[in-house]
């Protein structure tokens, strides 16, 4: 069995790798570099239901430029011990893809629906997961430097298959140190706006801290690798990603005393 755990990490890692090395060969690629700040709280409602609502804000490095930022609450059912299915909502507000660009006070509000199904299977130390998950997406029009009136829609499909390996612990076990892997594939439908199959690659490896309590932190790198719509030109980013992860019960112990 943990010989399968690492044989999984070894494929999603080097999983990005060929077509990124094809594309980078034959068309323009710009190389960028961010920082992401992200809280995510999730609420438990009994041993079924849960909620999770994320929080992000994504800056550019050198130019110092803002990116984005989003919400997403998704609400969760879990089916099985191994399986949860998710439905959720997403808004984002984009202000530039290029900080190297004129600055301009244009924001471009997208707003998403998604479903997912998670699994998630537990050996020792190992932590295997896969998440599929797909995204209707509303991106507002634009025209020049300013909002255009409607909408441009599309279908987005997300695989990601993820490893968190147990690196330490205490005792009592209040104190926790795990390294977190994944990498995650985005593919499009195409439409008469969204020509591009293949949307982008991301690799994450980080370190999570859990001390005694309900909050735990994160700190890692992800690399992104995307294919920009209508243009056969990349995007290539090199991420710092800080985050802090946030668990409640609803209602609480004290609640029920």
């Amino acid at each position: 069995m943990v010989k399968l755990v690492w044989l999984n990490l070894i494929v999603m890692l080097l999983a990005a790798l060929p077509h990124q090395g094809n594309a980078q060969a034959t068309e323009p690629v710009t190389t960028q570099s961010q920082a992401w700040y992200g809280y995510y709280i999730t609420a438990d409602f009994g041993k079924k239901w849960f909620l999770t609502m994320e929080v992000e804000n994504r800056q550019f490095i050198k130019p110092s430029a803002q990116n984005m930022f989003l919400m997403r609450p998704h609400l969760h059912y879990k089916v099985h011990k191994h399986w949860d299915v998710g439905l959720g909502y997403a808004y984002f507000l984009v202000s530039t893809q290029n900080p190297l660009a004129k600055k301009s006070s244009l924001t471009t509000p997208e707003q998403r629906l998604f479903q997912e199904v998670n699994n998630n299977h537990t050996w020792g130390r190992f932590t295997l997961s896969h998440r599929f998950r797909v995204e209707e997406r509303w991106v507002h029009k634009t025209l020049g430097q300013q909002l255009a009136e409607g909408y441009n829609f599309n279908f987005r499909f997300r695989y990601r298959i993820g490893l968190d390996v147990l690196l330490y612990q205490t005792r009592e076990k209040q104190h926790k140190l795990k390294l977190r892997i994944n990498n995650e594939i985005m593919v499009n439908i195409p439409t008469k706006v969204v020509k591009n199959i293949f949307d982008q690659n991301r690799v994450y490896a980080g370190i999570n801290y859990q001390p005694p309590g309900p909050i735990s932190f994160e700190v890692g790198y992800l690399h992104w690798y995307q294919e920009r719509q209508m243009t056969k030109q990349y995007f290539n980013r090199h991420i710092v990603r800080f985050s802090v992860f946030h668990k409640v019960a609803w209602p609480s112990k004290k609640n029920k005393n």
